[in-house]
């Protein structure tokens, strides 16, 4: 078994800084997101859409959804 050497992150990085990036990166994915439900939930649109772009938007918002999950746990870690 290998003891490694720890870095303190702030070392390593600028923290406010990647606060503020990841912050905004969360922002941008939940308007993406936003519009994505928006448009899934008009009833129209999902009636008239071919099945195919009803499921990329559906698999895009699940994508979506899950970037901003790990942002905001990243960004929950920084503090």
């Amino acid at each position: 078994r290998r003891d490694s050497a720890a870095m303190p992150l702030g070392d390593i990085i600028d923290i406010p800084a990647e606060k503020i990036r990841l912050a905004k990166d969360i922002a941008k994915l939940e308007g993406e997101a936003g519009g994505i439900e928006k448009k899934l939930a008009n009833a129209e649109f999902v009636a008239k859409a071919p099945d195919e772009v009803v499921e990329e938007n559906r698999d895009r918002l699940v994508t979506l959804r899950a970037r901003r999950d790990r942002l905001a746990e990243a960004l929950k870690r920084l503090g």
